[in-house]
């Protein structure tokens, strides 16, 4: 059971690490600076599956319900990366724009 959080955790944390890795060095797999969609769902997915992999070969599993709950569960462990990741960039966004809508407010009563 060990080894399927570890490696639900490894999923998890180089999905995370992967929205702001610096993909503009690698101008090949950007558009404008970001990394392009079908790039990062590849990315996404192999990680996933390398998950599920490290498991699998971990406890010589070819099939059986068990590694089929342990699939779904990578799955899941990506999934929450990316959720958590765009809430992430949700709060910044927000924070950024409270703090515009503090500067235009002080702007107009510098003119008033």
């Amino acid at each position: 059971m060990e080894i399927i959080a570890l490696e639900l955790i490894l999923v998890y944390v180089v999905n995370v690490a992967a929205r702001w890795f610096p993909w503009r060095v690698l101008p090949m797999l950007t558009k404008d600076g970001l990394l392009r969609r079908e790039v990062a769902y590849v990315y996404g997915t192999a990680m996933i599956v390398l998950g599920y992999t490290v498991w699998a070969v971990s406890q010589d599993v070819v099939a059986g319900p068990t590694a089929a709950a342990v699939l779904v569960a990578n799955a899941l462990a990506g999934g929450a990366a990316v959720l958590t990741s765009r809430l992430i960039d949700a709060l910044c966004e927000l924070r950024a724009m409270r703090a515009d809508e503090g500067d235009y407010e002080q702007a107009i009563q510098a003119r008033e």
